[in-house]
């Protein structure tokens, strides 16, 4: 059996992307969406190398929202973001999505 060096390297780094959050006190909506956006484009950019010299890069899906009044704690602030970078990957991935 033959393993491709350059899948494996990228599945492997995949695993170690895990989700992340990023909170922003006091940042209204709309500029959070910005933010988000801006965070996409400036991913998309990078250029990696594998150690066997191919280069590739990646992209990011990422579920934007805010705290709610009707939130009963930060749990449903994160089940919400999480369900929108989940819709973001299933509509092709590398992209903003605002619940």
């Amino acid at each position: 059996m033959r393993v491709d060096r350059r899948s494996l390297f990228r599945s492997s780094l995949l695993r170690l992307l895990p989700t992340l959050a990023l909170l922003l006190p006091g940042c209204q909506p709309d500029l959070a969406e910005q933010i988000a956006e801006r965070l996409q484009r400036e991913i998309q950019r990078l250029v990696f190398t594998s150690p066997d010299g191919q280069r590739f890069g990646v992209t990011i899906s990422l579920g934007v929202t805010y705290l709610k009044a009707s939130d009963p704690d930060l749990s449903a602030l994160f089940a919400r973001a999480d369900a929108a970078m989940y819709t973001a990957k299933r509509l092709g991935k590398n992209q903003v999505i605002v619940a």
